[in-house]
């Protein structure tokens, strides 16, 4: 898991440090939406074989574009009881496997404030919090008891020497009360204030405000959602994510005045959809993780957002058999990878291509309506393994044209190959969570044999790609850029008649960066785009 270090946040923080430089210059935050669990996903996750439930094979296409991120957090809509029964909806009460599944992904924090929380009573609410912590992830929004809040809330921790600070807060529990001596955060202005108040003493560089919120099935934001999250912004929350409709809603901004007179504008996803569940229907089968890059300047130690993304995210359902008996996975997939994928990698019906479709068409209709953030391509080959053996087979899928994973296995052990092992990140589980100088090393890929099946990838496939970037610095109607000095403009029009205007042209993603600060002094607000063989791909 990645290092943080409990102690117990402003879009632009002044931090009082010494010497920036010797601090970290930027971490990823990754924000993903509700896991839910429905009874067939409960009964999915069972293994005939070994009588355990295993929630792991889930999450495994996810998994290394989750572990790429500095800190992943997560919103955990179930209750874990800690014993059977095991049930769905309306109250669900799920297996502690479920954790072991989304610490296998790379989650690093839960936010358990939902109207689900008090689904299994009092001990749902402490075991959840148990099971959880058991399996050293951070949690908050639901507490033991009064002095466990004391403790958790907010909860605060470090990053690559950012200091965090994550508050959680749910706007009902469907009616269910909280039996004594547990604690369900609940969206309150009082409280919010006095959370918000305690994580500014402890000068956290980012107030996180995961809100519980909104109207099922609906994809824009009512104004309930509106209202708290301008009251949030007003206290001094500097981020803003919500949850609970099921479904994506735009990524948007409030603007604020803060106490002290300066003005910030604050970014609010209204709904990250779900990220795990048994939905069927093109709404609510898909949501979406969010990524932001979170800086600090090296010589005035401001913190600041320098790009928030967002990723579609598609629940799989695949039958197969596993010990001679029927097997249903519930995957997260990421949509847009497996939308485009020719080969048709997992084999997938083509029923459910099309609704995978479908889903990310609806899904990218609703983020048209974002004023924030724009959308992150994933290469497949980043999800895929070992670089030597898709290497060795490319040859053979690109000769036989066939897409047959029966084949392509059956090649595989003709010609002896090793088995296809799984890139995943290094993580240095002997340092403490409280030492707060312990990071990720985000640049290190530790490659390990996968002896389960169930976790290998179906197949796999490798392609040369020649990346390029250029900073895209407006999307409109025409505009005259004849008094500005930019160079090398080019100017294509998207699918929505908006006319995209890009300039550069660099080989290292670094002078990329270093141009946008250029253009930002222009009065543009650039991002990076990258090109794959001279295709863009974001």
């Amino acid at each position: 898991m990645k290092s943080v270090c409990i102690t117990t946040l402003v879009f632009l923080v002044f931090l009082v440090h010494s010497n920036c430089g010797l601090l970290a210059s930027t971490t990823t935050l990754l924000f993903a939406g509700d896991v839910m669990g429905n009874k067939p996903q409960v009964n999915a996750a069972f293994d005939p074989v070994t009588q355990q439930y295993d929630y792991k094979p889930c999450f495994q296409y996810m998994k290394p574009i989750i572990e790429d991120a500095t800190i992943a957090i997560a919103n955990l809509e179930v209750t874990l009881p800690g014993e059977p029964p095991y049930t769905g909806f309306p109250r669900f009460r799920t297996p502690d496997a479920l954790v072991d599944g989304l610490k296998f992904a790379g989650f690093d924090v839960l936010v358990t404030a939902n109207n689900h929380s008090n689904d299994s009573g009092h001990q749902g609410v402490s075991h959840t919090i148990d099971a959880i912590k058991q399996r050293n992830l951070l949690q908050t929004g639901t507490f033991a008891s009064q002095a466990d809040r004391d403790l958790y809330c907010p909860l605060v921790f470090w990053v690559n020497d950012f200091k965090l600070a994550l508050l959680n807060y749910t706007f009902h529990t469907n009616g269910l009360s909280t039996e004594a001596p547990g604690i369900v955060n609940r969206i309150d202005a009082n409280a919010i204030k006095n959370d918000i108040a305690a994580a500014q003493l402890q000068n956290a560089d980012l107030i996180i405000v995961f809100f519980h919120w909104g109207t099922e099935c609906v994809n824009y934001e009512n104004a309930y959602q509106q209202q708290w999250a301008q009251t949030a912004a007003n206290l001094g929350a500097d981020l803003i994510i919500g949850a609970h409709p099921h479904v994506v809603q735009p990524i948007k901004t409030v603007k604020t005045t803060r106490a002290d007179g300066t003005e910030a504008i604050v970014p609010v996803v209204y709904s990250l959809g779900n990220f795990i569940s048994n939905a069927i229907s093109t709404n609510t089968s898909i949501g979406q993780i969010v990524k932001v890059n979170l800086m600090r300047h090296p010589t005035t130690c401001q913190a600041y957002f320098d790009q928030l993304l967002y990723l579609p995210v598609w629940r799989y359902p695949e039958d197969g058999q596993l010990g001679g008996h029927y097997k249903r996975t519930y995957y997260t997939l990421p949509a847009s990878v497996f939308a485009t994928d020719a080969l048709n990698l997992l084999q997938m019906p083509q029923a459910h291509q099309q609704q995978l479709l479908n889903a990310l068409t609806h899904a990218r209709q609703v983020m048209q309506n974002s004023s924030y953030g724009a959308e992150q391509f994933v290469l497949m080959n980043s999800l895929l393994t070992n670089p030597a053996y898709e290497t060795a087979y490319c040859q053979y899928l690109n000769s036989a044209k066939t897409t047959n994973r029966a084949a392509v296995a059956q090649a595989a052990k003709n010609d002896n190959a090793p088995l296809a092992q799984k890139a995943v990140k290094s993580k240095d589980s002997s340092k403490n969570d409280n030492n707060k100088t312990a990071k990720k090393n985000t640049n290190v890929l530790a490659l390990q044999p996968n002896t389960n099946p169930k976790y290998a990838p179906k197949t796999v496939i490798a392609k040369m790609i020649t990346t390029t970037y250029k900073v895209q610095f407006l999307a409109s109607i025409r505009k005259d850029l004849k008094n500005y000095p930019f160079k090398n403009v080019t100017i294509d029009k998207n699918d929505q008649g908006l006319y995209r205007y890009v300039t550069g042209y660099f080989t290292n993603r670094t002078q990329a960066d270093a141009y946008v600060e250029e253009v930002k002094k222009m009065g543009f607000q650039g991002f990076v785009v990258t090109y794959n063989n001279g295709k863009r791909v974001n």
